[in-house]
């Protein structure tokens, strides 16, 4: 059965303006890459792949993450994007598109966009101040008219807006999954990265039920990760595991935390 969603993470890019890989440069000890790849499946509940240029280096990512080798590096983030859409294609209807240099991503908006590509649109895009084509949702059987694109020289992203059915979003549809609109804050610059590091922790309400810690057993933190949650009650993760808003349980250090997220922390057997 093909599932509804998926993501696409684009690792491509030289970097330049930045001056070294966004992929791996540290966000409070996890890695850029590792973080919107965790928010992004978290958001869509299905397979999310990773585009490389082929054999680039890559920071750790959680297990059942895919990585495609892009084989035509070199031309540009549609050929990126083709061949994230052939991976999922057949597998899922929907994938989020997303570039690597997105922390503040939050996974509202991500289901957000998937969840308005109905029937009758190919891709659901955000037109905030122009239009964001690495923060959109498209439909999976895009992948041939892409490619069909790249071959006819094509580069730019727009050119697959160009030719397909959008249903564009507002900064006002959008604002009612995040308010400031900080998923779309992309870091071009190391003065951008700076500036995003320098932003206040995610607010996680956290829980921790009968376990032996300091403090209140409920209380709100600053954490961007699992690992910094429980840390910041005390515990250490080789011996408890945090179940995630009530529904996933897990005790991967660098699962990637916002604000609104609620952590309950219990003992492994």
């Amino acid at each position: 059965m093909t599932a509804r969603s998926g993501g696409i993470v684009l690792a491509g890019g030289r970097s330049s303006r930045m001056g070294q890989s966004k992929a791996s440069l540290d966000w409070h000890g996890s890695t850029l890459l590792r973080r919107v790849v965790g928010l992004v499946g978290r958001a869509t509940g299905g397979p999310v792949v990773v585009v490389r240029p082929a054999g680039r280096p890559l920071p750790r990512l959680p297990a059942g993450v895919e990585v495609v080798d892009d084989a035509r590096d070199g031309l540009g983030p549609l050929q990126a994007l083709a061949s994230g859409l052939a991976a999922l294609a057949g597998r899922v209807e929907v994938a989020y598109a997303s570039a690597t240099d997105v922390p503040l991503l939050h996974p509202a908006l991500v289901q957000l966009v998937c969840d308005r590509l109905t029937s009758g649109h190919q891709a659901a895009v955000p037109e905030v101040s122009g239009p964001h084509p690495l923060a959109a949702a498209y439909r999976t059987d895009l992948a041939e008219v892409a490619a069909g694109l790249v071959a006819q020289g094509e580069r730019s992203l727009l050119s697959l807006l160009d030719a397909s059915r959008v249903c564009w979003l507002s900064d006002s549809a959008l604002r009612v999954a995040d308010a400031d609109l900080r998923s779309l804050w992309n870091l071009n610059e190391s003065g951008d990265y700076r500036r995003a590091r320098a932003e206040p922790l995610p607010r996680v309400l956290v829980e921790t039920g009968n376990l032996a810690v300091r403090g209140a057993p409920s209380r709100v933190v600053g954490a961007a990760t699992l690992r910094q949650a429980a840390a910041a009650v005390g515990l250490e993760l080789v011996r408890v595991a945090g179940v995630l808003n009530r529904d996933q349980v897990s005790d991967d250090p660098e699962l990637p935390l916002v604000d609104g997220d609620h952590v309950m922390f219990m003992a492994k057997p």
